[in-house]
This record gives structure tokens, sequence and C-alpha cells, in this order.
């Protein structure tokens, strides 16, 4: 799981079902300082933020049940981080998160790590309380990676798929369709700046391996992603995180 503000990474969790927090100065290179422990450990969970507030939702806990909890952190003040509420429903498990400056939307999640659902809900991330419904993605996915400007998220791949849906965040309802990425993509990862999103890496199918490729596409349109470049190595299922996106 991964959130940052402007100067300040995050990351948290990890495939061993566990609970460390870390961070980077995104600013310098160097290794990664301890920052605290999340409430409950998880596997394949999702973040993100606004200016202050960093919001983790879980993913799987061990025995691969659907993690319910949402934690919190303050971005500038390291220490363990603090519960939030739950997450409801079919939404709990694996899954992609996106934000704007004020709602954190949490979509494409699975209560075991194969089953697939088109479900999204939300937070407000200034408040405290459980997530409630937003609305249901064009198609039923897996571990979908989320990415934002202000305005508008995109749900990039998933489960065995290339679409990329898209909402506005700040109305409720359900996704449209974007476009497609080049692969179909699960467990990749996605990342934007206030015009562009990023997605990279991730499980390809039908193929069985990590993807080495970074897609892009300009928020404001809809249309299929272009080639960005590559990874210096595969992989999939990281921390993401920019300095730009659109929680701040």
């Amino acid at each position: 799981m991964g959130c940052s503000d402007r100067t300040r990474g995050i990351y948290a969790g990890g495939y061993t079902w566990s609970n460390p927090i870390g961070f980077f100065t995104i600013s310098s290179g160097g290794d990664g300082a301890d920052f605290g422990d999340l409430v409950q450990p998880s596997h394949s969970g999702c973040g993100c933020n606004d200016r202050t507030r960093g919001i983790f939702f879980s993913g799987t806990v061990p025995g691969w049940a659907g993690g319910t909890a949402i934690d919190y952190i303050t971005i500038q003040s390291a220490g363990d981080a603090k519960d939030f509420g739950d997450i409801t429903g079919e939404h709990s498990g694996a899954g992609g998160a996106m934000a704007s400056s004020t709602r954190a939307v949490k979509a494409t999640n699975s209560p075991s790590p194969y089953s697939n659902t088109g479900a999204m809900g939300y937070v407000t991330i200034s408040t405290l309380g459980n997530h409630s419904d937003f609305g249901d993605l064009t198609i039923d996915k897996q571990d979908s990676k989320g990415a934002a400007n202000a305005t508008r998220g995109l749900w990039m791949g998933g489960g065995d798929t290339n679409v990329i849906d898209y909402i506005n965040i700040a109305s409720l309802g359900d996704a449209v369709d974007f476009g497609d990425l080049h692969n179909q993509i699960r467990s990749g990862c996605g990342f934007a700046s206030q015009t562009r999103a990023i997605q990279y890496g991730g499980y390809r199918t039908p193929q069985g391996d990590n993807s080495q490729r970074i897609d892009y596409v300009e928020i404001a349109t809809t249309g299929n992603c272009l080639d960005f470049g590559d990874m210096t190595d595969p992989g999939r299922a990281g921390a993401q995180y920019s300095n730009g996106h659109g929680g701040l």
C-alpha cells in the first residue's frame, strides 16, 4: 500500500501479511525509514491520501479472508496508524484506491484472491467512519489499480482485463469506459499527476508473467493508453505514489 504528500512517500503492509509502515523522502535517494505499524496486517491492500492524511484500506488477512480495516496516518508525523472505520459488504479484500482532496475511493475488491467484483466504496478523508457505496465498475475486476487528479479517477486493468474505467470523484455513480491498456493486467501499479495517469508492471494474462511495461493516458481525455517506456525489472503489486496527484 502506498500514499504520499508533496515531500514524503509512504509504503505499508506486504505479501507476508505484515504490518510495518515505512517512508521515503521523495526528492532524495536513500533507504526507507521506519514510520510505525498498521492496525491490521495486510496483503494486497491499497492506499491514498489528501494533503495531510494517508488512508489504508486493508487487503487480505491471514487465511486469505477479506480484510475490513481502514487505517489512517498523518503523513508528516511518524507513529502507528489509527482506526478510521470499516470496509463493508463485498468491498472487502484486495483492490485499488484513489483520492481527490476530500474523498477516498476503493474498488475492485475480492473476499478471496480469485473472485471479482465491480463494487466501489468511498470515505471522506478528513472524517472517521465506515465506507459507503459509490457505484459499480463497467465490468467485474480483481485488483485493478487507481490513479486520479483532483476531479477524475481511473481504474486500470484488473483480473483478466485491459479495461480502463473512469469516475468523477465528487459525483456518486457507476464508472464509464475510458479505453484500454496494452496488456491484460492485474496487481499492477498506478499513480498520477494532475494531467497524466501511469500504469506500470502487473501480472499479465494469459502470458502468466510479470510485466515490465509502463503505459500512460491523459486523464482529461478518453482513449487507449500510449507507451511510456519500461521498468528496470518486471514486477507487480508495488506501493505506488507520486508527489503531484489529485489528493494534493
